[in-house]
This record gives structure tokens, sequence and C-alpha cells, in this order.
């Protein structure tokens, strides 16, 4: 089956990432989310509070805060969730170090925007089965896991999208 390597053809590009994508601090907390102020303060990243990791079936991560874009997921910032479904909208481009890790999440769809992913981000995700990156015109499965003992492996080689520029160790 597939496993979390790089390809050699045209067009696919894949590189190991390191521990932390995203730096910055604790700005504000609303609803259920905490938000960490990048790149100048000109962005957001985003993360589940802990107090909503046990109740939340259904995330939608928000695509802006403070007239701001949120553009990351910070590290840890989905882990241990209850959350069987969680919504990420175009404009992400960074999902930090353990981001998802084993939480219950079943399916993700990865949108076209994502340029780094980092490792262990969806690491002990027993739940999930299907794991999709968007590209502009056509999406592409990863369907095979390093940890996520429920996913399907039809033995193909996945095909991650030039837009990936990361691709992390354990990255499923």
């Amino acid at each position: 089956g597939a496993a979390c390597s790089g390809h050699s053809e045209a067009g696919y590009a894949l590189r190991v990432t390191p521990k932390y994508l995203l730096v910055g601090t604790q700005e504000a907390t609303s609803g259920d989310f905490v938000y960490y102020s990048i790149n100048g303060d000109t962005e957001y990243a985003v993360a589940l509070k802990e107090s909503a990791k046990s109740s939340s079936s259904q995330i939608t991560i928000p695509a802006e805060y403070n007239e701001k874009p949120v553009t990351g997921i910070w590290r840890y910032g989905f882990a241990d969730s209850n959350a069987t479904s969680i919504l990420i909208p175009s404009g992400i481009t960074v999902i930090d170090f353990e981001a998802f890790m084993n939480s219950k999440i079943k399916s993700v769809t990865i949108p076209a925007t994502i340029d780094e992913i980092g490792e262990a981000a969806f690491y002990a995700c027993k739940d999930l089965t299907k794991a999709s990156i968007q590209n502009t015109t056509t999406t592409s499965e990863a369907s095979s896991a390093c940890s996520c003992s429920e996913v399907e492996d039809e033995g193909e080689e996945e095909r991650i999208p030039c837009s990936l520029t990361t691709i992390p160790s354990f990255c499923f």
C-alpha cells in the first residue's frame, strides 16, 4: 500500500516538515475556538477550546476572525476531540503538528489552499476512513495510513497534488 513518502514523478514533490510549523501568540478566545496571532499579526491560526473537545460532534473551522483570515490549524488544536466531522475552509494553508491526533474524525477533505501538513497531524485517528486533498480540478485520495487501523488500503500509491509542498512523517 501507499506510505508517507516522496514521489519521483514529475509534478509531485514532498518533503518532511519540522516539528512546529506555526509561530504565534494566543490572542483571543471566542465561542468554541482559541485564536493565535501569526504572520506578523496579519492572520490567525485556530484551535478548539479544551471544553469543546468533548462536546462537539460537528465543527466548522471559521475562515476569518476579527476581519483577518484564519490560515492555520494550531498544533494539537483538535487533538483528542470527539468531533466526527470537521469542515476545513478554503484559505487554510497550514495544519500543524498533531493537529487532529487521536480525534474521532471519520473523514476529512483538505482544501486546495494547503501548503504544509505537520508531522502526525492525523496520527492515531482510528475512525478515519477517508482523507482527501482537493486539487483545483480533482480530489486526490490519501487512503492509506500509518496508524489509522480503519482506513482501507487498496494497494494503490496515493497521488499528492503539486499545491501541497509538504507531507509529514507519520502523516496519518
